[in-house]
């Protein structure tokens, strides 16, 4: 993958909704807004309420799971105009945001790949949305559309029922391999499903303006070698508490059973 931790960037950004041309290596679908590039290399904007900055933006607070930066995307958004939830909405049905790279390597014929990438849900998110996964193209897609690509099967998914994606404190892992049917070139990473078929879960109302499942990602990791990923902590056995979330600066991180894998 190049720039997998998104700490390379082309153009500073000061607020959410700056993605593609801020972002080196990535491109996206803006749909109606939320796809952003947020990063403490550069100065926040002045208006701290639109600020893409790491660790407090506009959307939350969260530290990037490596380095300084990560992407921000909605898999799912609930106008502050609609009244009726979860289907049959007449504004932002469908509307999605997806992010696109080439991979350094085109995929090899018969070869099993593993996928690994680390999503964390906004504190101010009205919505969990469960759906999330990543696609691999022979060609660039098209983001003529702020739709969800529904036609499109992700050849890796986060499970909805097993691992619900409702973590606004910790980052989550969606994993999985698949054997490659030979020149992929693109992987597309968001929620494919329509919203009739996502599974979307309200959380109650967290701010006025974010009637959506905001979802931070960083560390995308594409390896024929299932041994390489990002070392994280091993969470069936470790226990992690990070507090205060938000603070005013200060933080305190407390890890019981400590180890570390290459997972």
């Amino acid at each position: 993958m190049p720039n997998y931790s998104f700490e390379k960037y082309t153009a500073c950004v000061t607020q959410i909704d700056e993605y593609t041309g801020g972002v080196a290596d990535w491109t996206g679908q803006e749909g109606s807004g939320g796809l952003s590039y947020c990063t403490a290399q550069c100065p926040d904007s002045s208006n701290k309420s639109l600020s893409a900055g790491v660790p407090y933006n506009a959307v939350g607070f969260q530290h990037a799971h490596t380095g300084l930066s990560y992407t921000e995307m909605n898999t799912f958004i609930n106008g502050s105009t609609d009244t009726v939830f979860p289907y049959g909405r007449t504004v932002y049905l469908n509307y999605r945001n997806y992010i696109e790279a080439k991979l350094i390597d085109t995929l090899k014929t018969g070869i099993t790949y593993y996928v690994t990438f680390f999503i964390n849900l906004a504190d101010s998110s009205d919505y969990a949305c469960n759906d999330i996964g990543a696609y691999f193209s022979d060609s660039t897609l098209s983001f003529n559309s702020e739709y969800a690509k529904s036609y499109l099967i992700p050849q890796v998914a986060n499970n909805p029922i097993k691992h619900p994606l409702t973590d606004t404190m910790n980052w989550m892992k969606v994993s999985g391999s698949f054997v490659a049917k030979g020149g992929e070139t693109y992987i597309i990473i968001g929620n494919f499903k329509n919203d009739s078929l996502s599974s979307i879960t309200y959380l109650g109302k967290r701010s006025p303006d974010a009637t959506a499942a905001y979802y931070y990602v960083d560390d995308v990791i594409v390896s024929a070698d299932s041994t390489t990923s990002i070392n994280e902590i091993n969470a069936s056995s470790e226990n992690v508490n990070v507090f205060p979330n938000p603070s005013n600066g200060n933080y305190e991180l407390r890890i019981t059973n400590f180890k570390f894998a290459g997972i």
